[in-house]
């Protein structure tokens, strides 16, 4: 259901760790998907300044890890 809409840009990430949500990165931004409910929840987080080119969901420690051109990890 996704995969067609981040076949298209090659700039975006995702990552699922077989739990209740999906993380991708849009716009300098990490936006989370509850697949249970199909939609994304209400608020992306945000704290970069360049293209994020890698993301980690950990559902089962409660934290989502982004890396970007930037050169940070948050």
């Amino acid at each position: 259901m996704y995969m067609v809409f981040f076949r298209h840009n090659k700039d975006r990430v995702i990552h699922t760790s077989g739990g209740n949500y999906l993380a991708y990165s849009k716009e300098r931004k990490c936006h989370l998907i509850d697949i249970s409910l199909g939609r994304d929840t209400e608020h992306p987080i945000a704290g970069h300044s360049g293209s994020i080119k890698c993301v980690n969901i950990q559902e089962d420690e409660g934290f989502v890890l982004t890396g970007s051109f930037d050169t940070s990890v948050r």
